[in-house]
């Protein structure tokens, strides 16, 4: 199940259901590295066929060699497999965009071979683009036309929320893709986008990025339980105080750990504390449920500070913002990921590490951990003594106690190490 997404079981497929390869939507710019994650779970299992994708297409592609290579690739790939991958998808036809008058015949022929045979929904997409952003409005009528023709033929049922999505993807402009995605694997919004809006009483254009870091993370049961009123959080970086309102309107208390000024409402709520203070060397003096942080630094500053924060047990759960550098940004996210597990296996916590380019991230990506347990301290036994003649006293020398250890717990994730000047977070 897709954590934060959590929908229902895996999708069903027609038996000898066979796909072609698989696409994957990005950030414009972010094709290399998101190619270069999908050529790596390619490898992994077992898929041969080639990765393509050039700077600014807003996706990366990947043509199986076989039908079942890509179906077993497909299958076991999962959005959470791809740091900057917004949505998976497996396409299983490609051809010229019909016109209008041909879609239903088009339609017939490709569907023949869908690897499913009912849809949940339909999402006529192009890249995030401004190429593809021309092709929004063909979108809009494919769309409309496949959801009549779908309905015509009695395979889409919205109710069916374990069923496949049916993607309509316009890579360029008189080139039609059909494909498919798994509702347990996949993002449930068309190219992987949530729509938000900025509430008129937000501090800033950041407060977005909370918004989607809380929805795609977290689902929406975790939301209530992890994020209830009286709740206590820290945010680091925090002026003028975008993340700081998107806790304060859920009820937490947060104290809002910055030198700069906050937007002066949210002082007025009674929820915050202004700490004026260095982010990088205040603590609490009590543990809080969250630490949130948006500071501008290289990531394996930022990376072991929350480590840090978690080790220390000052937090139970984060979310951050790590800037990328310019040169090979998939480097900077595995080491920043190898910082904050060292942290955490030196202690023997047991946790959940993850990393996503957000929508509303721009050269940077937010990560999301959450400790879940400790290892039990083992115990070592001291080497037996020489055993001796007692004293004629009838005392008896006792041992030493015995020393314990915490051995390590492996975690989820991937990600810099160099060091930088202490920023605040511009927020």
């Amino acid at each position: 199940m897709l954590a934060g997404l959590g929908l229902p079981k895996a999708v069903r497929l027609e038996r000898g259901a066979r796909v072609k390869g698989l696409i994957v939507y990005c950030r414009a710019g972010f094709e290399a590295e998101c190619g270069a994650e999908l050529a790596a779970r390619a490898k992994e299992h077992g898929g041969a066929g080639t990765v393509t994708g050039g700077p600014g297409a807003g996706y990366a592609a990947f043509e199986a060699s076989d039908g079942e290579g890509a179906l077993a690739l497909w299958r076991a790939c999962s959005l959470w497999d791809f740091v900057f991958g917004r949505q998976v998808i497996g396409w299983f036809w490609r051809g010229p965009a019909p016109a209008a008058a041909d879609l239903p015949a088009t339609l017939r022929s490709a569907l023949a071979g869908a690897p499913a045979r009912k849809f949940s929904a339909v999402f006529a997409e192009a890249p995030d683009t401004e190429a593809g952003k021309r092709l929004w409005p063909e979108c809009r009528r494919l769309s409309a036309a496949l959801e009549e023709a779908l309905t015509a033929r009695k395979i889409l049922s919205p109710t069916s929320v374990s069923a496949a999505r049916l993607h309509a993807f316009l890579p360029r402009p008189g080139e039609l893709v059909l494909g498919l995605s798994d509702p347990a694997r996949s993002s449930p919004w068309p190219l992987g986008i949530p729509r938000l809006r900025v509430p008129a009483a937000a501090p800033s254009r950041s407060a977005q990025k909370l918004e989607e870091a809380l929805l795609l993370f977290l689902s929406e049961e975790e939301r209530v339980r992890r994020l209830k009123p009286g709740m206590t959080a820290v945010d680091l970086g925090a002026a003028p105080g975008g993340w700081t309102w998107q806790l304060t309107r859920r009820g937490l208390r947060v104290a809002a750990v910055d030198n700069g000024p906050l937007d002066p409402a949210l002082l007025a709520s009674r929820l915050v504390t202004h700490i004026r203070a260095d982010g990088y060397t205040w603590r609490p003096e009590q543990p809080v449920d969250w630490l949130v942080c948006d500071m501008v630094a290289a990531p394996a500053r930022v990376a072991r500070l929350v480590g840090l924060w978690a080790a220390k047990k000052l937090c139970k759960e984060s979310l951050f913002n790590l800037k990328l550098p310019s040169g090979d940004r998939l480097a900077a996210v595995r080491r920043a990921a190898q910082t904050v597990r060292r942290e955490l296996d030196r202690v023997g916590a047991r946790y959940a590490l993850r990393f996503k380019q957000l929508y509303h991230d721009r050269e940077e990506i937010t990560g999301h951990l959450r400790v879940v347990g400790w290892e039990p301290a083992a115990k070592t036994e001291e080497p037996k003594a020489a055993k001796k003649r007692p004293r004629t006293t009838g005392r008896v020398r006792t041992g030493r106690r015995p020393r314990a250890h915490g051995p390590g717990a492996a975690g989820t994730g991937s990600g810099g190490s160099r060091r930088s000047r202490t920023g605040r977070g511009g927020r």
